[in-house]
């Protein structure tokens, strides 16, 4: 499930499977860039 407001993913899995699913997170959490004025 997505909270598009908080920017954060919720997951259910088994635990063998969580290694595989933080490495597919870090590729694809791009940083939200900031504006400065």
């Amino acid at each position: 499930m997505v909270d598009e407001r908080t920017n954060k993913l919720f997951v259910r899995t088994r635990p063998v499977r969580l290694e595989d699913l933080r490495r597919l997170i870090a590729k694809i959490d791009v940083p939200v860039r900031q504006v400065l004025d």
